[in-house]
């Protein structure tokens, strides 16, 4: 299942599966501070992974029917996707801000030594 990719730079095969491919996904997590979230995210996918093929088709079904039977639970999860979406985008542009004045201050600093 690995697959195998040729190195610009070197003419050995280079090899790259799911554990590198897991490896990268989790650094990456953890260079934009996400790892906590990519973690649940994993173990939600492992937990759905072991559920019964019977069990799994029906879940979808019974969640619609239970936004069929009560509407308003559609409009509350719709309000709680929406708040939460904009609190992500307002936490991340605060992070980015601050990584941005962190920068140009290590900028101006490096300038001042000059």
């Amino acid at each position: 299942m690995e697959e195998v990719r040729r190195d610009i730079d070197e003419k050995k095969p280079v090899r790259y599966g799911p554990w590198d491919m897991l490896r990268d996904v989790l650094s990456a997590a953890i260079d934009h501070g996400q790892f906590t979230t990519a973690i649940v995210g994993l173990v939600t996918i492992v937990f759905i992974l072991r559920i019964p093929a019977q069990e799994l088709a029906s879940i979808p079904k019974e969640i619609l029917d239970g936004f069929h039977e009560a509407p308003f639970l559609g409009y509350i999860l719709s309000v709680a996707i929406g708040a939460g979406w904009r609190i992500h985008v307002k936490t991340m542009l605060m992070s980015h801000d601050e990584e941005i004045r962190r920068r140009d201050d290590d900028i101006n600093n490096l300038k001042s030594k000059l």
